[in-house]
């Protein structure tokens, strides 16, 4: 009885979990599974990245050999989600600018290397949701001159031209969201970037829609965005909600 029991729950786990687990193959599928993450918060916030970084694009290259190449990264990614509730994401991005007029350098470059992700510590269907969001981040210089942040003035531009500036390494995220009432209400505490949950809009991203403050940063808002934080917001409708911190 024994040895039978051991043989079905073999086969019950076999069935459960498929040797090979597969991306999403589709355009905008998600590769590792994040699709069904809770993202309470702007386009800038760890979450929506997440997300957004992880979909099936349009590529130049054969879709196919991508999906070869990338197949094990993917696939671990996904594991970890299953099993440990983590989800990890991690890109780099790097932007020179030039000048024709500038009162010194007339180029601009730095990069920017980032580590975020979330550990999924409370999920409980649609009731209840928590989890510990963090991102780490260094930016710096590229070669000599100034960063893309202050080449702007040096233009006689009275904003930055782009965000991209060198402070070494340093932790832009560690806080905790929790999510409540069927996600309609959330709670986020911790070390944040405050735009990412006031005053909000589908654009607000620097890395990936627009680069010059104009765009990206509210005059409304007091600098600098980052720091240790307390937000909540409520959706009572559809056409209606609360938000303040």
């Amino acid at each position: 009885m024994d040895s039978l029991s051991s043989a079905q729950d073999t086969l019950s786990a076999a069935n459960a979990r498929p040797d090979t687990i597969k991306i999403g193959k589709k355009v905008g599928d998600s590769k590792s599974g994040y699709d069904d993450m809770q993202t309470a918060g702007g386009a800038n916030s760890t979450g929506a990245d997440l997300k957004s970084d992880d979909i099936q694009t349009g590529s130049w290259l054969a879709q196919s050999l991508s999906d070869k190449i990338f197949a094990g990264y993917y696939e671990g990614k996904r594991k970890l989600k299953d099993k440990y509730n983590l989800a990890l994401g991690t890109d780099y991005m790097f932007l020179n600018q030039y000048a024709s007029y500038s009162f010194s350098d007339r180029q601009a470059s730095s990069g920017i290397f980032r580590l975020f992700g979330t550990w999924e510590a409370l999920n409980v269907q649609d009731k209840l949701y928590g989890a510990l969001v963090f991102k780490i981040e260094n930016r710096h210089l590229i070669g000599t001159g100034l960063t893309p942040r202050n080449f702007g003035y040096e233009t006689g531009s009275a904003l930055s031209t782009a965000s991209f500036k060198d402070f070494d390494w340093g932790m832009t995220n560690l806080y905790w969201k929790q999510i409540f009432g069927r996600h309609r209400g959330a709670v986020i505490a911790g070390i944040m970037d405050v735009g990412d949950w006031i005053d909000l809009y589908p654009l607000l991203n620097a890395y990936k829609y627009y680069l010059n403050e104009a765009f990206f940063n509210s005059p409304a808002m007091a600098l600098p965005n980052q720091g240790l934080g307390l937000v909540g917001s409520f959706q009572f409708t559809s056409d209606f909600y609360f938000s303040g911190g």
